[in-house]
């Protein structure tokens, strides 16, 4: 399946315009629409679409149930980006990840790239998780001790990035690092490499700068696409 089909929704015919030159001249095949039951239809008529990128300030089918009836519609594993002018004051179920307006190209291509849907790059390129440890692991365990372990440390990860966000609002940095630390850690033994590298850079920055509860979200949606993922081979 070509991986640089992207569909962009968005209702204002300006800023649609402006995405998809853009997105063209990086070397995606843009397909546009205004709305989310134009977006839902696209789906299900062009499997081929590996990526969304939707605008969540919309009338009519947005937000969390466009993205669950997206992803419905069709039996491709699809990355669906959020973007608004406003981030949201809670993460979005369904989601990969949320973009600010205006649209910053390199923050976007550095999230294309990070999951494998960058032109000319297929699923198994996605970069989610290390296929030899998963493999070793597969291979020295029982399939339902094997979804035990990812299961444990997927929530694990999620219970320590809630306490990195506690930590972040008391502005106790030394706990938001050693959080980051343990999740870099546990991540690294089971080989979720997106993971383990947004904790490390975590630990290494600490507490910095005005998007870190932007990038908290983004790090929750990290382990969500990685769950999916699994979830598609037990």
């Amino acid at each position: 399946m070509a991986t640089n089909q992207i569909l962009v929704v968005e209702d204002d015919p300006m800023s649609l315009e402006l995405l998809d030159v853009l997105l063209t001249q990086e070397g995606f095949i843009v397909t546009g629409c205004g709305s989310g039951d134009d977006a839902v239809a696209a789906i299900t008529k062009n499997h081929e679409i590996g990526l969304v990128l939707t605008d969540l300030q919309m009338p009519g089918l947005r937000g969390p149930a466009l993205a669950a009836a997206m992803r419905k519609a069709t039996p491709t594993q699809l990355r669906i980006f959020a973007m608004s002018a406003t981030a949201p004051e809670h993460r979005l179920p369904g989601f990969d990840a949320f973009l600010l307006k205006p649209l910053s190209m390199e923050r976007f291509l550095s999230l294309t790239h990070g999951s494998g849907l960058h032109p000319g790059a297929s699923p198994e390129e996605a970069h989610l998780l290390d296929e030899g440890i998963y493999r070793r692991m597969a291979a020295a365990m029982p399939a339902t001790q094997l979804k035990a372990t990812y299961t444990f440390a997927l929530d694990d990860a999620l219970t320590r990035i809630r306490a990195m966000r506690t930590a972040f609002h008391e502005n106790d940095n030394s706990s938001f690092r050693r959080q980051a630390h343990a999740i870099k850690g546990g991540c690294a033994m089971v080989g979720a490499v997106e993971l383990a590298s947004l904790a490390s850079l975590f630990e290494r920055n600490g507490i910095s700068g005005k998007q870190v509860g932007t990038e908290l979200d983004e790090f929750e949606l990290a382990v969500d696409r990685l769950r999916r993922m699994l979830e598609a081979r037990f």
